[in-house]
């Protein structure tokens, strides 16, 4: 494959006819956000489209038969890059049966899992009837654009910085738009485009936790919102199903779902992808034994010491009924004096008694 540079990105785009409203491909086709595109050299004529930070990629063409051009240039170039780009998820979502087929064929050895996403599009006329949404500011807090700061400081929940998105402050300011609620000056909730491709806005947000529940991001996008429908831009919401948080607050600025999309999901760290296999087979296919297996296949190459991952080990060995180990991890973390009886109510598995033995009454 042959990386083509950025003037000649839009040769690319006739490869995705079904996506021509999407931001994030067009976000790079258009060359408004970092990303990376190959196109093909042999017999098949497709394109792979990498956008950058949201770590999503995008094939579109004629699926190749040879997998063998495509699995170089991921495992010796562009996941290599993206490790050190602090990308550490390969997500892809697949418009075309054929693409669909050759993925899950070709990268079986990954151990992908599936989310199902809800995206939602601004509607005016509910937007509109939200106007008087400025009364409920606090007295203490102001709603206005991202200024260079925030620009600057603003991470995504995860510790990547949001303007890693765009290649500068001044490309910000001429193809998307941001807002914040400030608190004393600093930014405290934020709404912003990570993307900007096809006339929308790919939306990004983000509440410093002690701020969060307070509906400080339903202030942020409704202005967000005004911002860009003033510019002539609809803006796009994404986020997992299961994301409670992030639905209510699109349906209070005035979006509505369009469409649910299945995102096919797998880490470039391999103990992680052991863990997440776990992680899906105890939580989704309810499949316990092979759960325990690939948790402990995953700690082979790595044991993590932090709370979260302990707690999460007790859960996948609670669900498959082997209490004493359950317990050796609930220990450590007793002994260390972190546990908490919140920690282990397991509503899930909640015939363990775990909460009754560390915190009997």
């Amino acid at each position: 494959m042959r990386e083509i540079e950025n003037h000649q990105f839009t040769k690319a785009e006739k490869h995705f006819p079904e996506m021509k409203s999407d931001p994030v491909l067009n976000g790079v086709l258009e060359g408004n956000n970092p990303g990376l595109i190959f196109v093909s050299q042999g017999s098949s004529d497709y394109s792979i489209v990498w956008a950058k930070n949201e770590q999503v990629y995008f094939f579109g063409g004629e699926a190749p038969s040879n997998f063998h051009e495509i699995k170089d240039l991921f495992e010796y170039r562009i996941f290599k890059e993206a490790l050190e780009n602090e990308e550490e998820y390969f997500q892809t979502s697949l418009k075309s049966p054929e693409w669909e087929k050759f993925y899950l064929q070709n990268f079986s050895d990954y151990l992908p899992f599936s989310v199902r996403k809800k995206v939602y599009r601004a509607n005016k006329h509910k937007v509109y009837r939200n106007h008087n949404w400025r009364n409920s500011i606090p007295e203490f807090m102001t709603v206005d654009s991202i200024d260079e700061t925030a620009f600057n400081e603003i991470d995504d929940g995860e510790g990547r910085l949001f303007k890693k998105w765009w290649y500068d402050y001044a490309s910000f300011l001429d193809k998307g738009t941001g807002t914040c609620v400030y608190v004393n000056g600093k930014a405290v909730s934020c709404c912003f485009s990570c993307f900007a491709g096809a006339g929308s806005y790919e939306i990004g947000a983000v509440t410093l936790p002690e701020f969060r529940r307070k509906g400080l991001c339903s202030l942020a996008a409704n202005l967000f919102v005004e911002k860009s429908f003033s510019k002539g831009v609809h803006p796009r919401w994404t986020c997992s199903e299961n994301n409670t948080a992030s639905v209510k607050t699109a349906l209070r600025s005035g979006f509505e779902e369009v469409e649910t999309v299945d995102y096919h999901i797998f880490s470039l760290i391999e103990c992680n992808r052991y863990f997440d296999a776990a992680w899906f087979n105890s939580c989704v296919n309810k499949n316990h034994p092979a759960a325990v297996d690939y948790l402990e296949k995953g700690m082979e190459i790595e044991k993590p010491d932090s709370k979260r991952f302990h707690i999460f080990c007790a859960k996948v060995y609670a669900a498959a009924g082997k209490i004493s180990e359950a317990k050796k991890h609930l220990y450590v973390l007793s002994d260390r004096e972190e546990l908490e009886k919140d920690d282990i109510l397991f509503d899930e598995f909640s015939e363990s008694g775990l909460a009754d033995f560390f915190f009997p009454e």
